[in-house]
């Protein structure tokens, strides 16, 4: 038989298997030491110290398009296309900054600058493009914030598309 002392929330020991297993909860992180006691009726029992250390929980950024491609005729603006910033960390997610560099025809409509998102909670970033020139052109979005690493970025591909001229003889 065995015995174990209280660990974090959401940890148990299998005293069947003598498996120790789970997730610990959020909010659990620290530092928790555990003996564990087995006997078998024959005196001294045995005795096993264990260490177990839960890190805090951390947030994460997951986005669900991390490169947009338009096609759009010269100085006209092309329809949004959304990104979504997700926090799939369990600690909370401090978007600082989010900028755009590159082609000027590419235009960040609406950010997530500014927003702290909980675990689980998405923002949008809404991009229009309004090409200057024929051809192709690129413009990075950099978002900074708390998580590791702390600069994500979507890559941002444009063609802008001439006035077709075409004669008939």
């Amino acid at each position: 038989s065995g015995n174990i002392d209280k660990g974090p929330d959401g940890m148990i020991f299998d005293t069947f298997t003598h498996v120790i297993s789970g997730t610990p909860a959020v909010g659990m992180a620290g530092t928790y030491h555990w003996l564990l006691v087995a006997n078998n009726g024959v005196l001294p029992d045995a005795q096993q110290n264990f260490t177990l250390t839960v890190n805090p929980a951390a947030p994460a950024v997951s986005l669900d398009q991390p490169i947009l491609t338009f096609s759009q005729n010269l100085g006209t603006t092309s329809t949004i296309q959304t990104v979504t910033i997700t926090n799939s960390g369990g600690a909370d997610l401090n978007i600082a900054t989010i900028q755009l560099s590159g082609d000027p025809g590419f235009s960040v409509t609406r950010t997530c600058a500014g927003t702290i998102l909980s675990a689980g909670q998405p923002c949008l970033v809404h991009v229009t493009f309004t090409p200057t020139v024929v051809g192709t052109v690129h413009a990075t979005i950099t978002i900074t914030d708390n998580a590791t690493p702390n600069q994500q970025t979507i890559t941002l591909n444009g063609t802008g598309i001439g006035a077709g001229i075409s004669f008939n003889p």
